[in-house]
């Protein structure tokens, strides 16, 4: 597993550079803790045929769960094992559909160049008294109450 980016070996898909840049902060976090309790389990489940103590999975995972301060259940690491397996032989974690909209929105000032002159006019015309403040009282009061939903909805 390469050292710098874990996740990339362990998210399907992820060695394509279009979708390791898709690729959220979150699917890049919980992929890691996902075959991290996984993996635990399994290693207790080997021990325990190991020393030929009988276990079931749920234990092992009970003591996947339990060994990692029980941050997940063992339904849990149950789930995310049975996902695995659902991949056609390829034992790599698809990326979650969290985060997918937002990176799919698109800003209406990127797309409308007309909505970008006017933002900038109205910028401008005091430049000096500019702050946060002010732009989002404008961009509340002033620009959404002429550029409805329905416009913004198209623009995207």
């Amino acid at each position: 597993m390469s050292a710098k980016e874990p996740w990339r070996e362990l998210i399907m898909g992820a060695h394509d550079e279009e979708i390791a840049a898709s690729t959220s902060d979150f699917d890049r976090r919980c992929v890691l803790e996902k075959y991290r309790h996984v993996i635990n389990a399994l290693r207790l489940l080997i021990n325990s045929t190991e020393q030929k103590v009988p276990m079931s999975w749920k234990d092992a995972c009970k003591g996947a769960s339990t060994e990692n301060y029980d941050v997940f259940g063992y339904r849990t690491i149950m789930f995310w094992y049975r996902e695995l397996h659902t991949t056609d032989g390829d034992l790599r974690f698809t990326k979650s559909s969290r985060g997918a909209s937002s990176l799919a929105a698109r800003s209406p000032f990127a797309e409308d160049e007309s909505l970008m002159v006017q933002f900038k006019s109205w910028a401008g015309s005091d430049l000096d008294h500019l702050t946060i403040k002010k732009a989002t009282e404008w961009i509340n009061k002033t620009f959404l109450v002429e550029y409805t939903v329905k416009n913004l909805k198209t623009s995207n």
